[in-house]
């Protein structure tokens, strides 16, 4: 994570003057031991009892991402300063340019020369990490609609797969909703000329607001998403 936003917490030390003492909701992104779980929501005021080693990261409703390191019992508290949603949020669509302008404009933020033109659509070009909503139906994208293909999409941890045709001149294809792959499931989308496999991060409900969004496809690096999302925004 950018040490432009990303400040790591260690026992015996305490979060900047700005941050509020009053008690707040964050997100856990992302843990390592602890019992927490991404998506998870907690109160800046509970105990962390952090063991040596173990790791959770939490995201503010500013968008503000914090890593705590083990040992730790104390929780950092939600920024109160008036506007720095907004700073965040700026430092964010800073950092998304300056990664898509290190891959260039190929890489990881295009694919075959087409940009994502929306930040929740599911992109099938290669394999990597995507982000879903919560509660939002599957979305597959594919840069090139031109011709029909014939495509299986699997969950194989589940066993499951089905087929589909994809229609010529449709760059989109829902998926089936009745199976939606789950936090760090995997996503397999077959075609005749290739196959991608996609790791699956979910976006909690708790998650809102645009800088909380961008912030949470930084973390769970689906940078495509958060280059489609600046765009959006701008």
């Amino acid at each position: 994570m950018s040490r432009l936003f990303h400040r790591v917490v260690a026992a015996g030390f305490f979060l900047a003057a700005a941050m509020s003492a009053d008690a707040a909701e964050l997100v856990v992104v992302d843990a390592g031991g602890g019992g927490f779980k991404p998506g998870q929501v907690v109160s800046s005021e509970r105990s962390l009892g952090l063991a040596a080693g173990q790791t959770v990261t939490l995201m503010a409703a500013s968008g503000r991402v914090v890593k705590v390191v083990g040992p730790a019992d104390t929780l950092p508290a939600e920024s109160g300063t008036p506007g720095d949603d907004k700073t965040v949020l700026a430092s964010l669509t800073t950092l998304v340019k300056a990664r898509q302008a290190d891959t260039g404009t190929l890489g990881t933020f295009r694919t075959a020369g087409a940009a994502l033109p929306e930040p929740w659509l599911v992109d099938v070009g290669g394999s990597g990490e995507r982000c879903l909503l919560d509660g939002e139906p599957l979305v597959l994208w594919r840069a090139d609609g031109a011709s029909a293909a014939r495509v299986t999409v699997g969950l194989p941890e589940r066993h499951w797969q089905a087929r589909a045709e994809w229609p010529a001149g449709s760059q989109r294809l829902f998926g089936p909703e009745t199976v939606v792959p789950g936090e760090g499931e995997t996503l397999s989308v077959a075609f005749e000329s290739h196959r991608a496999d996609l790791l699956v991060h979910r976006v909690p409900a708790a998650v809102q607001g645009e800088a909380m969004r961008l912030a949470w496809l930084i973390e769970r690096n689906c940078l495509a998403q958060a280059a489609a999302l600046v765009r959006q925004l701008e």
